[in-house]
């Protein structure tokens, strides 16, 4: 079953194999381009940006370490500053899926991850 992901009425992917533990739900996600369309790019900005954030975050975990170095200090304020960019795109309730059968659901905003992974919850507002 393919579910599409929303952000109002930009279809920006599809999101396949879903799992869910409600309320999470989680599965793998495709990117739709939409090379022409600024609010896309932007989108695609902030996933590329949340799959950053995974991965330094996953590495940071499985690394044993007694200190935290001073680039890995500056990486993860680095990324928290780029994360305040897309502030619009995650405080928004413009977040949505359709699945096959038309059945729309807010969400809150997805998060993205290696592997093509996405997570997300549903809004309940």
């Amino acid at each position: 079953m393919t579910t599409h992901l929303y952000f109002d009425s930009l279809v920006v992917g599809e999101i396949t194999a879903i799992e869910s533990d409600f309320p999470l739900f989680n599965g793998e996600f495709q990117l739709i381009p939409h090379p022409e369309d600024e609010m896309a790019l932007r989108i695609a900005q902030y996933i590329d940006l949340c799959v950053r954030q995974d991965t330094y975050y996953s590495e940071a975990l499985t690394e044993e370490q007694e200190e935290e170095s001073e680039t890995e200090d500056e990486t993860a304020l680095n990324l928290a500053e780029e994360e305040n960019k897309f502030l619009d795109l995650i405080n928004s309730n413009s977040w949505k899926t359709v699945d096959e059968e038309g059945r729309t659901a807010r969400i809150l905003t997805p998060m993205f991850g290696i592997n093509n992974s996405i997570s997300w919850k549903l809004n309940f507002e």
